[in-house]
């Protein structure tokens, strides 16, 4: 519950306390709790996982109509840290060839998806969507200023799906064609 409080709410929690409610009857909570019933009685695809949804349905119901949240008194964090801008910066150039995800680069600095957005945002001025295709981008024009590979090996070396899909990008971003850059 607390780890939901803490990804929704964006702030350190210190404490949770639901209310103490006798003989209430809340329809969601009931059809929450016997849809979770169903799943662990049924082997259906995806049991495990529709579950644990349902479950994140239920803490969130919870937070919004039966607690009160304590936070930690800590400063405010609304940016990432120097260190978690430094693995960040790491993870991405080590991988940027591959396909990353916004659960991966939030797993590298340790936060919550949403926390991770909303903080990334207010650290680099863009989502990380944005800032990896720029970092794409200006590798692959790095690159091609060197001039000893092709374009097509650049494009995969850099995490673009094809030479089509860099090309699309560097119009978009430089209004030029990566063989304009080339030159």
């Amino acid at each position: 519950m607390s780890r939901v409080a803490q990804d929704v709410l964006g702030r350190s929690i210190s404490e949770i306390c639901l209310h103490d409610v006798l003989n209430a009857e809340d329809p969601i909570i009931t059809s929450i709790s016997d849809a979770i019933l169903g799943e662990t009685r049924n082997s259906a695809i995806g049991g495990p996982t529709y579950a644990e949804a349902l479950g994140l349905q239920l803490s969130i119901h919870l937070l919004r109509n039966y607690a009160d949240v304590k936070f930690k008194e800590t400063v405010s964090q609304s940016r990432l840290s120097r260190h978690q801008r430094c693995a960040l910066t790491e993870y991405i150039h080590g991988n940027l060839q591959h396909q990353i995800s916004i659960e991966q680069l939030s797993a590298v600095v340790g936060l919550g998806v949403w926390t991770f957005c909303r903080r990334f945002k207010e650290s680099y001025g863009m989502t990380p969507c944005a800032y990896l295709l720029e970092k794409r981008i200006e590798q692959a024009r790095m690159m091609l200023l060197d001039g000893s590979k092709p374009i097509k090996a650049i494009a995969s070396e850099c995490g673009f799906s094809d030479q089509a899909h860099m090309t699309r990008a560097f119009r978009r971003k430089l209004n030029l064609t990566p063989g304009q850059i080339r030159g």
